[in-house]
């Protein structure tokens, strides 16, 4: 199952270009399932880091690990356009899709 968690919902309204837009598009995201951000994913998140420091990964925004912590934590997947999330999905163990081809948008 693919979700949407209060981050990935930040971080699309921030692309909002008025507050008509902003509404229409938080009223869309209203309908996707919740993976809020626990203690949990928060220390998943961190262990990433971690991890992928250890490994000499490319830098990664926060906010792609705590949507792939708490993807991970519920056993969902994350449907993306971002090759950081395959790079997270080897660390935390969740399904990774690409909603397009990577380069194709």
């Amino acid at each position: 199952m693919l979700v949407g968690c209060p981050v990935v919902a930040l971080e699309l309204l921030t692309t909002a270009r008025d507050a008509t837009e902003h509404g229409r598009l938080a009223k869309s995201l209203s309908s996707l399932r919740q993976a809020p951000v626990t203690n949990g994913v928060c220390a998943a998140a961190l262990s990433a880091s971690s991890e992928l420091t250890s490994a000499n990964h490319p830098r990664v925004p926060v906010a792609d690990y705590l949507i792939a912590a708490a993807a991970a934590e519920r056993g969902f997947g994350v449907l993306h356009y971002d090759h950081h999330y395959d790079t997270l999905a080897s660390a935390l163990g969740f399904e990774s899709v690409w909603i397009a081809p990577r380069g194709a948008l």
